[in-house]
Formats: C-alpha cells, sequence, structure tokens
C-alpha cells in the first residue's frame, strides 16, 4: 500500500509523500497481519480501528467493522 497526496492546486497531478510527522500521528498505518490476498491494518489517527483489505476478483476491498 502507497499512501501519498495528489496537488490539485499548484501542479495538478503531482504526486507527493507524507511528511514523518502525516505518517505518524495521521495518514499513516501499521500491518497487523498479512495473508496471501488480504492484510489487516490499523492508522495512525485511528489505532483502536482495524481495516482489512482484500482482493476480490480483479480489485481490492477495504472493510471495517463499525459499532458491532
Amino acid at each position: 500500500m502507497d499512501v501519498y497526496w495528489v496537488n490539485q492546486e499548484e501542479r495538478m497531478g503531482e504526486v507527493k509523500g507524507l511528511s514523518a510527522i502525516e505518517k505518524k500521528f495521521a495518514y499513516g498505518y501499521k500491518v497487523i497481519s498479512k495473508g496471501e490476498d488480504s492484510c489487516n491494518i490499523t492508522l495512525s489517527a485511528y489505532p483502536g480501528r482495524e481495516l482489512t483489505i482484500r482482493k476480490e476478483g480483479n480489485q481490492y476491498i477495504c472493510t471495517v467493522i463499525i459499532d458491532g
């Protein structure tokens, strides 16, 4: 997974990586477990909620359990 910004103002379409602060406190992630076609991650901004990313056919789907 690659997290980045896409500039929509000064240089349209330019891609820029996250700063160390953005990764640590806001937009970064941590891989909890990894399988062949799926993984579980948490986001830096919300480490208490786990997201599951899995491949279904030719696309990837992200799911999360909210309030049970």
